[in-house]
């Protein structure tokens, strides 16, 4: 009984790795999209696995939105950015500010504990180091947002290399093509505050002007914490927009 309790560990341990590597393939673009991918004998013998073990991965990846499988024509990558389940790429709330023309400058890159810094406090271990980036975007040249995101350290040189302001990519798009997991949930709080200090010289406002703060914590299929952003908007030159979608189970 204990042999075969242990067999099935095993057997669940590496369903779980194949999945995470086959969930990055896809991602990253190495299985591209409308594309078939290898057949179920082909991933059995690449891999060294059974067929029920290839079967169970596949099942959860169509599952999830990322692929697609028809009874005798074979298994192909879907199109995930336009899926509507829960692995849609597509953020729960988005930020309008004429995006062709803005111009994002990285003003500060640093390594802290989690622990240090009430943002990250309670999401990352408390000894965990995190890497911290800076940076303003501005419309023009007129600053319109001051943003701290915050995500694990091992990941920061690479998240840097990859990410491409020119292009608008969010570094929450890069850390899902890097880890290979995506961001199923994001927790937002918005709140009025003041301009002051830094803030308002980064922004060039004076002290005291209306800004709109905001704290967005996202997370991945596995309930961890991916990345969390925090900025302050100056709401004069942005417009807002709440999109409420549909997660697979019917819940907002």
């Amino acid at each position: 009984m204990e042999k075969l309790i242990n067999m099935g560990t095993q057997s669940r341990s590496l369903s779980k790795k194949l999945t995470h590597e086959f969930r990055k393939y896809i991602l990253n673009g190495d299985w591209p999209v409308n594309e078939m991918i290898q057949t179920e004998q082909e991933l059995c013998q690449a891999y060294s696995v059974s067929r029920l073990t290839i079967r169970n991965v596949l099942t959860q990846l169509v599952h999830e939105g990322l692929l697609e499988r028809k009874s005798g024509k074979g298994t192909w990558v879907r199109d995930f950015q336009k899926s509507k389940g829960r692995w849609s790429a597509e953020e729960h709330s988005q930020y309008f500010a004429y995006p062709g023309l803005i111009n994002t400058e990285i003003i500060g890159v640093e390594e802290l504990l989690a622990q240090s810094s009430s943002v990250t406090t309670g999401l990352f271990e408390e000894d965990e180091v995190i890497a911290k980036i800076k940076l303003v975007r501005s419309f023009k040249q007129t600053p319109v947002t001051i943003n701290s995101f915050y995500f694990r350290e091992a990941l920061a040189k690479s998240v840097l290399e990859k990410y491409d302001p020119e292009t608008n990519i969010f570094f929450y798009q890069v850390l899902e093509k890097l880890t290979g997991c995506m961001v199923v949930e994001i927790r937002e709080r918005m709140k009025a505050t003041l301009a002051s200090g830094e803030i308002a010289s980064r922004l060039n406002v004076v002290s005291g002007h209306p800004l709109l703060e905001i704290r967005r914590d996202l997370y991945d299929q596995e309930g961890r914490i991916m990345q969390v952003n925090h900025s302050y908007l100056n709401s004069d030159l942005q417009e807002v927009q709440i999109v409420r979608t549909k997660t697979a189970n019917g819940a907002y």
